[in-house]
């Protein structure tokens, strides 16, 4: 495939279903990634990035069950800020998702470059990223489902590398959605916590429930290691990562980095609060804190200031990819100016073992090989302001379980077009969500595989799950090959045409894919007093504008009926919960004191223990395993002779635990 304007050829990799794979970015212990566009398309199209799951993990139903569910609702986060999700689909007896591709750099990648370069980030521009950071993950915070409920959704692992800065200063959180799907990928151990031990809150280091603060403690630790150019909790080892973290002591920023104001401090330190409550009780919150400082000190602090700091710092590859058409796909870092004596450079991204969860890169050239596109290359533009070196950050390497594919969405191309519909970084306004695209990928792929139950298997279930846990509008596409409804979120446009064609704007879609889904799944569905046939959800199509009547019944519920206003499309999801006919109260009677005989079982209940950093436990000379314990231990309701042992701390623990017979006894211990 040939790009205009001089673009060099570019050889595909192979066909991928409806995909071409143009370069191997990663290969990491859960997928491999592939900078990708759309099958048929010229080098003109926009690109995407393709994580292939590992076929392996296929088998792991858990796994699969966890990983649709989240990629579900990572489809409905539709931010400036977020990186989006584009498509979900199966192939060769696995998974695939199709994500937004950013041209730029993580934000721990950029800070060892500007360092290597002597050319740290501004105080300002390190807000203005936490800022834009902070808007995307609020978003998601106060996301709600289709009925107005909270969705609970918790980022878990936000870090420098989860962070991504494109050339045109746009900043977006990445990894949402697939980050709990990604820890089911690992094959864990009793007493291994998932996420970036540094980067952790106290709560989540102790294994306990975690809401909007902890990523907001995850934000404030970001923070400090950009004003600073230290880690904060990063320690020799996890055990001692864990214990720093645990303990929390954080010394004002200012008193680390003279270049830090010291007025600063008290925003960074209640990002940093040990106690949830003491913190921001929101992202917002934080945003709002960080952009009334810079208010307060004038500075280059907008998106158009962090692109010339981007520019600056990447002047060579941006000038490469002007010279070449291409974009280059680096590996390496420059060498830093000094380098202690004895250390070995090592490979970022490079895994320290088979284990390990960070991304093995694939194999490049000298200076990074490159992959074509079409564009017309912008030159690096004005130089970015110097300011004063940061202080050096020890053991740049993240050594932590990191997250697959970490650059998978990396670098916003050089004029890449967005697959719509776009989204305006300046107004910020929140665009409406776009439905998952599920791809059809039942056609034979271009790599032969062995024909298995597992293959047709996989897909069927594939279908039959999002089918039964409501998955997004196009599901109907999966078990219809061929058939395609107009406008359904095709967010990677149709191959270009051989000759340019004014350009015209596109009609609205005269019809809209309407799902109804129900609880319960299985109950039957009338619409304009036509009963709805086939598989569940319904899914059907409606003329925009009108009002349909929708009644739902099913045994053992009581039956109802809505309108339904059909909006403007191009598609539309509607859920109806019946409720079950109320039951007389039944007399209230208190319960008479439990009687035992001699030799009769006593009554237990549930204990949840949470040791900070971690421990054996046993009770009463029987080992119930090592904290954090995946769920609670049922005990005996009475008093148990408990010991707590960290054998990397060398300390044991004994305590006398009294069980009662409640919902749920808690016990705490810190060594």
């Amino acid at each position: 495939m040939t790009g205009h304007g001089g673009a060099s050829c570019t050889v595909s990799l192979e066909n991928y279903g409806n995909y071409q794979l143009v370069k191997r970015l990663a290969l990491g212990g859960m997928a491999q990634i592939y900078l990708a566009r759309r099958k048929g398309q010229d080098a003109s199209a926009p690109l995407v990035v393709v994580k292939r799951i590992l076929p392996h993990l296929a088998e792991n139903l858990e796994f699969v069950r966890m990983f649709l569910d989240e990629a579900r609702i990572a489809a409905r986060l539709a931010h400036p800020n977020i990186v989006q999700l584009y498509d979900l689909g199966a192939q060769d007896d696995s998974f695939f998702l199709a994500m937004e591709y950013i041209h730029g750099d993580d934000v721990r990648r950029i800070c060892k470059r500007a360092e290597a370069l002597a050319h740290p980030l501004p105080v300002a521009l390190a807000c203005r990223i936490i800022i834009d950071a902070c808007a995307g993950l609020d978003y998601a915070h106060k996301k709600l489902d289709p009925l107005g409920k909270p969705l609970g959704i918790v980022h878990r692992d936000v870090s420098p590398q989860n962070i991504l800065v494109s050339f045109a200063g746009e900043v977006k959180v990445v990894d949402f959605g697939i980050a709990k799907a990604a820890d089911q990928a690992t094959v864990t151990r009793s007493g291994v916590l998932k996420g970036k031990y540094s980067y952790m809150s106290p709560e989540q280091a102790a294994g306990k429930r975690v809401d909007c603060r902890s990523d907001v403690f995850a934000l404030g630790v970001v923070l400090y290691e950009l004003l600073t150019g230290t880690r904060l909790f990063k320690r020799s080892s996890d055990m001692q990562t864990l214990s720093a973290v645990s303990e929390c002591h954080v010394t004002p920023p200012s008193e680390i980095s003279p270049r830090v104001p010291a007025d600063l401090d008290a925003i960074v330190l209640k990002a940093l609060a040990k106690e949830p409550d003491a913190r921001y009780a929101e992202a917002l919150q934080l945003q709002v804190a960080l952009e009334e400082w810079l208010h307060q000190h004038p500075s280059a602090s907008s998106s158009a200031d962090l692109s010339e700091f981007m520019q600056a710092v990447y002047a060579e590859r941006l000038a490469r990819e002007a010279r070449t058409g291409q974009v280059a796909v680096e590996e390496e870092l420059p060498a830093p100016v000094q380098r202690p004596s004895g250390e070995t450079p090592r490979r970022s991204g490079v895994s320290a073992s088979p284990s390990s969860r960070e991304v093995t890169r694939a194999d490049r050239g000298e200076g990074g090989e490159a992959v074509a596109l079409e564009a017309t290359a912008r030159s690096p533009g004005r130089s970015a302001r110097p300011s004063r070196p940061a202080e050096p950050v020890h053991d740049p390497d993240e050594t932590d379980r990191q997250r697959p594919g970490r650059r998978s969405v990396t670098p916003r191309g050089l004029e890449v077009r967005r697959p719509e519909p776009t989204v305006s970084v300046q107004t910020r306004t929140e665009q409406e969500a776009h439905s998952l695209s599920v791809t059809d990928t039942t056609r034979a792929p271009s790599r032969r595989r062995p024909e298995t139950f597992s293959r047709w298997g996989w897909l069927m279930g594939l279908a039959a799950f999002l089918l039964v846990a409501g998955g997004t509008a196009l599901l109907w596409v999966w078990l219809a090959p061929g058939l395609l409804a107009p406008e359904t979120a095709q967010h990677v446009p149709a191959p270009m045409p051989e000759k340019p064609a004014p350009a015209q704007e596109r009609p609205a879609p005269a019809l809209v894919q309407l799902t109804l889904e129900t609880k319960p799944s299985d109950a039957a569905v009338f619409v304009d007093g036509k009963e709805q046939q086939g598989p569940r959800p319904v899914v059907i199509q409606a003329a925009r504008n009108q009002e349909l009547e929708v009644r739902v019944t099913a045994p053992e519920y009581q039956g109802a009926s809505w309108r339904v206003k059909v909006n403007e499309g191009p598609s539309q999801w509607e859920r109806f919960v019946l409720s079950r006919p109320p039951r007389p109260a039944a007399p209230v009677v208190a319960p008479a004191p439990i009687k035992r005989s001699r030799g009769e079982e006593s009554a237990k209940a549930k204990v949840r223990f949470t040791v900070t950093p971690w421990a054996r436990v046993s009770c009463d000379g029987l080992t119930l395993g090592t904290t954090p314990m995946m769920r609670e231990v049922t005990l005996p309701v009475g008093v148990h002779e408990c010991t707590f042992h960290n054998p990397e701390l060398n300390r044991s623990h004994n305590q006398r635990v009294e069980v009662k017979a409640l919902t749920l006894n808690e016990v705490d211990v810190h060594f």
